[in-house]
């Protein structure tokens, strides 16, 4: 009579055994698996960021060029419109 009522308390303590190890082996994959945070990448988009607002400022000191053909506005430094390769027009 006893071995019968021990029983169901196997099979629930073989489950609860079986349900923790799949419960550890999901956390340790998860756990090794997982892409580090990097730091460089948020400093390049802060940089970008950076950079954009000195060209935003400095948008009336600049010495550009503005294409006649597309209206691309590019710096002097380039022969030709690096957008549609047509010749530059100076903006006033």
């Amino acid at each position: 009579m006893v071995a019968g009522a021990l029983w169901p308390v196997r099979i629930v303590s073989e489950a609860f055994l079986i349900a923790s190890a799949l419960s550890a082996v999901g956390f340790l994959v998860t756990f090794f698996t997982r892409e580090s945070y990097d730091l460089g990448e948020l400093r390049q988009l802060h940089d970008k960021e950076q950079l954009r607002a000195i060209e935003l400022t400095e948008q009336g000191d600049f010495d550009g060029v503005q294409c006649l053909a597309c209206g691309e506005l590019y710096s002097a430094r380039f022969p030709v419109c690096p957008s549609c390769g047509s010749s530059p027009g100076r903006i006033g």
